[in-house]
């Protein structure tokens, strides 16, 4: 059986290992995450480095726009102050704003469970419905 060369493909080449580690070392993408219960999270823009990032039951003021997944549909805009994780909101605003410093902005896709479910919010919010926000933390 031949025995693999320096320069095989099963054997990285220098150059190959640096580029592994320059990865490992690079800022982590700040694409799409899927959070608990089924949100998802895309960071438009991170907030202020020294602020410090919204904790449970702080009181938090956010910029936002919510729209139907389904059709596009603004459904509803504008500010809002709540306890975080204090049951203020739903549950899809309580994953998706932990974490946030001010000035942050998130996009959420949130689904039926963790929005308003089987009943929806007539007549505006369909029952099952999937909404999309784009979010800013003010304070």
């Amino acid at each position: 059986m031949p025995q693999p060369r320096e320069d095989d493909e099963t054997t990285p080449a220098p150059a190959e290992k640096k580029k592994k580690k320059q990865r490992k070392d690079a800022t982590p993408d700040q694409g799409e995450r899927q959070l608990a219960g089924g949100v998802v999270m895309t960071t438009v823009r991170p907030g202020a480095a020294d602020g410090p990032p919204a904790k449970r039951l702080a009181r938090i003021k956010m910029r936002y726009a919510g729209r139907l997944a389904s059709t596009g549909q603004q459904f509803d805009a504008g500010t809002i102050s709540f306890k975080l994780d204090g049951g203020e909101v739903i549950r899809g605003w309580d994953v998706g704003c932990a974490g946030m410093r001010v000035g942050e902005q998130r996009k959420l896709k949130i689904p039926p469970k963790m929005g308003y479910g089987k009943r929806g919010a007539p007549p505006d919010i369909p029952p099952n419905a999937t909404l999309l926000f784009d979010v800013e933390r003010l304070r």
